[in-house]
């Protein structure tokens, strides 16, 4: 007998990615005022792209009714087209997404995906799906990458807002500035990935 799965997207999740929209808008303009790479063109152009690749990924990521397996993988679609799979066509497995031979699921919203997990796990213990040792590494620095992202950015930012305490005259310099920051936000992501986040 087949398993279905139906997503939930919860209020929170709502919250989140209104809150996480919010925030990326506000940190457009921290960087227009700290005279990064951002005329005034530029950043309204930056809000409105951001806004639409915004709408275009709820739309796509909500659109999501209920997934079946049975013989085969049937993707039911609110918005979209249904996908029908064979378990052969899943090709990548991670924490955000299922890569197949016809197009991503994207998971990143769905409250109970731990749900889709187990069912997936079951059809990697009956064989149906090729879970390879690659797919298991690449899921371990899936979850090191977004620990250290969701830690790394603000130490970033008080990093470089503490130097711009200091009368540097290369703060001046809208690119050496940008790339002071890249400089911080990469060195302060490596840092925790060797020494804070290595426990795979």
């Amino acid at each position: 007998m087949g398993k279905i799965f139906k997503p939930q997207y919860g209020f929170k999740k709502w919250i989140l990615l209104v809150i996480s929209l919010v925030m990326s808008i506000l940190l457009l303009f921290v960087l227009f005022k700290f005279n990064f790479l951002f005329t005034e063109q530029l950043l309204f152009w930056a809000i409105e792209i951001l806004m639409i690749v915004s709408f275009v990924f709820f739309l796509i990521a909500f659109s999501y009714k209920k997934i079946i397996f049975a013989d085969n993988i049937v993707i039911k679609k609110m918005f979209f087209k249904d996908i029908v799979l064979d378990y052969e066509d899943i090709t990548h497995i991670s924490l955000k997404k299922i890569k197949t031979e016809k197009g991503n699921v994207l998971l990143a919203l769905m409250e109970n995906k731990d749900e889709l997990f187990d069912i997936l796990i079951e059809k990697i213990e009956q064989g149906l799906i090729d879970f390879t040792e690659e797919n298991k590494e690449s899921m371990k620095k899936e979850i090191k990458d977004v620990q250290s992202g969701l830690i790394s950015f603000p130490i970033s930012i008080i990093i470089y807002l503490i130097i711009c305490l200091f009368p540097l005259k290369f703060l001046h310099n809208k690119l050496l500035n940008s790339l002071l920051f890249l400089a911080i936000m990469i060195t302060v992501d490596q840092v925790l990935k060797r020494f804070f986040l290595d426990f795979y």
